[in-house]
């Protein structure tokens, strides 16, 4: 019978600092003018014997307003997944998705918009190798 390893990740908080250039008035802008606060929790499933991995992450994002646009997005739910078979040690076959969905509600006087919400589900197919640098092998 093959050895199972579940990988727990520690709850992760990240702050995410406002980056890029942003200007309110562009149609395409590198930052998006706002910080955020993200907040999640991640889970690896591996057997080596069989090749089988499963990843996920979960978490919630809160966004600070946005001082350009007086807008602040809602809170949001993320998970983010991938499930792969090992072929070798090195190549890996396997399926990525996400679900994005908006919990709060956007405010501030820049929204303009009817409330509404947000929600994405997308799945992708993957195939990968993987290497390890001669610092990182297990003796």
């Amino acid at each position: 019978m093959g050895r199972l390893k579940a990988r727990p990740r520690p709850l992760l908080f990240v702050n995410i600092v406002t980056v890029g250039a942003y200007h309110s008035t562009r149609l395409s802008n590198i930052g998006i003018g706002h910080g955020a606060f993200d907040g999640g929790f991640g889970y690896t499933y591996f057997d080596p014997v069989k090749g089988h991995e499963f990843s996920a992450v979960a978490g919630l994002t809160y966004n600070f307003m946005n001082p350009s646009t007086d807008y602040q997005s809602g809170v949001d739910f993320h998970l983010d997944w991938g499930a792969s078979q090992f072929l070798s040690k090195q190549i890996f076959v396997g399926l990525v998705g996400y679900l994005y969905n908006e919990v709060g509600c956007d405010s501030g006087s820049g929204d303009r918009v009817a409330a509404s919400s947000r929600a994405s589900l997308v799945l992708a197919h993957r195939s990968d190798t993987s290497f390890l640098s001669g610092a990182c092998r297990d003796t």
